[in-house]
């Protein structure tokens, strides 16, 4: 005799002992995860206002560095402008005794 897929098919099916859940255990799931589901929506909302103080707080932090350095560039200008003539003038004062 030969066998057929589709007869082993049909057994296979018929084979499952699978219950179908009740409606009380339905309800159950289905609250549970829209439970979930706020309890996610819930974090995210955290998530995304966190994101949003600490991107302000980047920004500041930022601003806050560009102008440390560009204090720190005129500050730094100015010291070495100072240096210079100190000694372009201690060069001078050393070649009029040495010339």
């Amino acid at each position: 005799m030969v066998k057929n897929d589709h007869d082993t098919d049909s057994r296979s099916d018929s084979d499952t002992s699978e219950v179908p859940p009740t409606l009380d255990e339905l309800s159950f799931e289905l609250d549970h995860l829209r439970d979930v589901l706020l309890l996610q929506d819930d974090k995210l909302c955290s998530a995304v206002h966190e994101s949003r103080e600490l991107k302000s707080k980047l920004e500041s932090a930022d601003f806050e560095i560009a102008s440390l350095r560009s204090k720190l560039a005129c500050v730094d200008t100015a010291a070495e402008c100072e240096s210079c003539q100190i000694l372009m003038s201690d060069l001078a004062q050393r070649e009029s005794v040495h010339a």
